[in-house]
């Protein structure tokens, strides 16, 4: 139903999940349920909501202590306080899932965080440290030989560098 954009649908299916999964007392299948509701407050534009949701989740994976989905959903609330334009409070939880990502030697979601943080810099209008985030994930994009986000790294380069005044040069990212 999600898939189909039939939100409200999905909602009442992921209640009914995630009832099960709590009589149940699978605290996996609680996260991915609170987290799949969560996406579909992000798709609705329900941003309090799915804060809630995804909060969850990450407190679920911090009593678990499951550091990769602790890394992953402090990430994703530090996605929806972007969304939500409140870019300290996205900057602080994309460097406590940072902090984790480096811990635990996670290559992709470090390189994705970087990607992320260059953004939001770019955003406040501090291109340097931007550019300096958005060369770390391009690197590590490389490195890891990862392909299909090449372009959104591209372009958002040349836009931290044309406002720079500076033209895009990807060999001289390095």
């Amino acid at each position: 139903f999600y898939e189909r954009r039939e939100c409200y649908k999905a909602l009442e299916y992921y209640g009914r999940s995630l009832k099960i999964s709590e009589q149940l007392g699978d605290k996996y299948g609680v996260a991915t349920c609170r987290q799949l509701i969560g996406n579909i407050y992000i798709s609705i534009g329900d941003y309090e909501k799915a804060l809630d949701y995804q909060m969850d989740t990450f407190k679920i994976f911090e009593e678990l202590a499951d550091k990769q989905g602790m890394g992953t959903w402090l990430g994703n609330i530090g996605a929806i306080y972007f969304n939500m334009g409140n870019y300290n409070k996205a900057s602080e939880f994309y460097a406590r899932s940072l902090k984790i990502r480096k811990q635990i030697g996670d290559k992709r979601g470090m390189k994705d965080l970087f990607f992320n943080i260059g953004d939001l810099h770019c955003y406040k209008g501090d291109y340097i440290k931007g550019l300096n985030y958005l060369k770390k994930s391009y690197n590590l994009q490389k490195e890891m030989e990862v392909e299909g986000l090449e372009l959104e790294i591209t372009l958002s380069l040349s836009i931290a560098l044309k406002h720079l005044g500076r033209e895009y040069d990807v060999e001289k990212i390095h």
